[in-house]
């Protein structure tokens, strides 16, 4: 069971990279938030699609679902507008290793304190040692492999 969870999270690390690269150079014919709507209405006509031909997870009502939870389609509108504007500019890598590094440390603090009725998994010194070399490995990639790319966006 746990190979098939690496590789769901293999498979979606590689399409998420693939999204990223393909939404960045849309934003560049269109417009970074024109991308993001372009790939939202995709995304939901996709979505509905897979539904229709009986990908069914159960009812759709939505009625005593709390609001706040409705928050995250909003938030990937955001997400992949910021990611086609900054890709083209800073690159793939960079923005993933920063991607990461902050999903890293609020992820952390989602888990510390079970926020959005996430699992209460405590902070430990080890997980802080662990985020803070890979905040600081993203920093040396920015600074000692950063191209001028972006000048010429």
């Amino acid at each position: 069971m746990e190979l098939l969870f690496l590789l769901l999270a293999f498979t979606g690390g590689t399409t998420l990279s693939f999204q990223q690269v393909v939404n960045a150079s849309l934003g560049l014919h269109i417009g970074s938030m024109k991308s993001s709507f372009m790939n939202h209405v995709v995304g939901a006509l996709s979505a509905g699609l897979l539904l229709l031909i009986g990908l069914k997870t159960g009812n759709l009502f939505v009625g005593k679902i709390p609001f706040t939870y409705f928050l995250g389609g909003c938030v990937g509108v955001l997400m992949v507008a910021m990611c086609n504007f900054a890709i083209p500019r800073i690159g793939m890598m960079v923005m993933t290793i920063f991607i990461t590094s902050f999903q890293l440390l609020s992820s952390c603090l989602i888990d510390h304190f079970g926020w959005l009725g996430a699992k209460s998994i405590p902070f430990t010194f080890v997980r802080g040692i662990g985020i803070f070399l890979l905040v600081v490995g993203a920093f040396f990639v920015f600074t000692k492999g950063r191209t001028r790319a972006y000048d010429t966006c």
